[in-house]
């Protein structure tokens, strides 16, 4: 590069010393030259000349190795656009075949999604069907128990029934003996049969004419007898009944011939008492009393609900109760799990079945408490060491589940008959 600027610079002078010596306008005075200078100046545009066409020579070899240089790059950009062409073909099919592979793997992914939702749906039926397999192989287990305790019990009673047999035995040979014996005494008493016959017929007038007294009699005392009768129907009426306590109202129920005894409060012995008596009592409401003081061994509190189970605004709230009796009736029950009665049996009230909390000190019986609560009077605020009650739910397990459910609240039932 640097010889080419050093050529273009001589080139460029020499243009200039020629039109120096062809200029026509200058004086012949002034071309008047030393011999010495122009053989220096012929020297130069020898010079010139000579670098000139190294120049040329310089300039076609350059040229020459652009073209061969630009023929190369042509043909390597044929064939770099014939690669190019044929990267780019290859890279559209590895498009195409990917496109293709992602939407066979969409579908095989779909496919897929729906044999896992296949596979969960018979999963949750296999454990729905396994759930009900050991249920209803811990019944089988259960009856069997149940069957193998009745089948040692049939074994006992056969064997006891094998050694009744032979006592039976023993005596059915004693009562052959027997049997002879009154076979004779028999024959003696068929003899004396016709005696006594005589006897007899005598005796059956005599009965006739006893019982044509009797109906002369009834008759002259039917007239005044139909006022002592009725007296006495209405006594055996009132004598016929039977109580039962309802539990959380203060007066009993109007149907089926039902008198309110008297109301009061329930009592019983403290929820955290260990020696607390586990049934609750109805306590009147006018107690009579004989002494004013105690040793304190034992004691009765009030009752209240210990939560918002049995209505809305029930927990705190003190439990009355009334005695009820059934003029027309002779049994009461309590039926836990049911909230109508058996056929035969009337409806005295229906609610829910409570007792005192699993956790607690003190034992409490179990009490249907009405479906439609009544609370005492200024009896909304918490007392402690009181009996209390709550509801009463439903566990499975040794409680056969169906037909009961696990945290289920039990309704329960008064019925009379």
């Amino acid at each position: 590069m640097a010889t080419f600027i050093v050529l273009f610079y001589c080139l460029l002078f020499t243009q200039n010393v020629n039109a120096f010596l062809l200029d026509d306008k200058t004086t012949p005075s002034q071309n008047v030259v030393a011999a010495h200078q122009y053989s220096a100046l012929m020297g130069l545009l020898t010079d010139e000349m000579k670098a000139r066409k190294h120049l040329e020579e310089v300039v076609t070899q350059l040229n020459t190795e652009v073209i061969s240089k630009t023929l190369n790059i042509t043909n390597n950009l044929g064939q770099a656009n014939l690669i190019i062409a044929d990267l780019q073909t290859k890279l559209q099919n590895m498009e195409n075949k990917l496109e293709q592979s992602v939407q066979q793997q969409k579908m095989e992914n779909a496919a897929l999604h729906q044999s896992v939702s296949s596979l969960q749906k018979v999963n949750s039926i296999i454990q729905r069907n396994n759930s009900f397999i050991q249920q209803q192989y811990s019944m089988l287990l259960q009856n069997y128990s149940t069957l193998q305790v009745e089948h040692d019990d049939f074994k006992n009673k056969l064997i006891k029934h094998e050694n009744k047999s032979i006592e039976m035995a023993t005596e059915i040979t004693a009562f052959k003996t027997d049997i002879q014996t009154l076979k004779h005494q028999v024959l003696t008493l068929t003899t004396n049969q016709s005696a006594r016959g005589r006897d007899f017929l005598a005796l059956y007038n005599q009965t006739l004419e006893f019982r044509s007294d009797i109906a002369r009699d009834i008759l002259n005392l039917s007239s005044h007898s139909n006022d002592s009768i009725d007296e006495l129907f209405n006594h055996l009426q009132n004598a016929h009944g039977t109580t039962y306590v309802r539990w959380s109202r203060k007066q009993c129920p109007d149907e089926n011939n039902t008198e309110t005894v008297y109301s009061g409060y329930t009592g019983g012995g403290s929820y955290n008492d260990y020696g607390a008596a586990p049934e609750p009592v109805c306590l009147p409401l006018d107690p009579d009393f004989n002494k004013t003081s105690d040793g304190h061994y034992a004691s009765i509190h009030g009752a209240e609900f210990d939560s918002n189970f049995f209505a809305s605004d029930s927990a705190h709230q003190d439990i009355p109760c009334a005695v009820c009796r059934v003029q027309q009736a002779s049994s009461v029950i309590m039926i836990p799990g049911k909230n109508i009665c058996y056929t035969g049996w009337n409806m005295e009230y229906n609610g829910y079945l409570s007792t005192n909390a699993y956790n607690e000190h003190g034992a409490s019986s179990y009490i249907c408490i009405d479906i439609e609560p009544e609370y005492v009077t200024g009896g909304s605020t918490w007392k402690h060491d009181g009996k209390l009650f709550y509801e009463v739910v439903a566990k499975c397990g040794s409680l056969h589940c169906p037909p009961y459910h696990n945290d289920y609240p039990m309704t329960c039932v008064v019925c009379s008959k």
